[in-house]
């Protein structure tokens, strides 16, 4: 399956505020001769490497996946929400500030 991606492809949607973001975006496929249209979903985290300058991680997931992915972070917060650590609490005090 050859995928066609345009260059500077502009997401359908996209969500998000702070240092993590989700858009979702059209990609034109081909395959046995036949164009299709697929979407991929991108999770953004940016971040500060040890030099001060900003990054990015992305990682993409298909719509099948997408529900899949909401539980597992949903069990996570409810996880760490039920256990937390001191550093943990100090982190989150800290992400609000910075958002603010």
């Amino acid at each position: 399956m050859a995928k066609k991606q345009e260059p500077g492809n502009l997401p359908e949607a996209k969500y998000g505020r702070g240092t993590l973001t989700v858009a979702i975006f059209e990609n034109e496929v081909e395959k046995e001769g036949k164009k299709l249209k697929l979407r991929k979903i991108q999770i953004q985290k940016s971040f500060k490497n040890p030099e001060g300058e900003w990054e990015n991680r992305q990682i993409s997931l298909n719509p099948s996946e997408l529900l899949k992915a909401a539980m597992y972070l949903q069990m996570c917060a409810q996880y760490i929400e039920q256990n937390p650590i001191a550093q943990e609490q100090a982190e989150e005090t800290m992400e609000e500030i910075i958002e603010e």
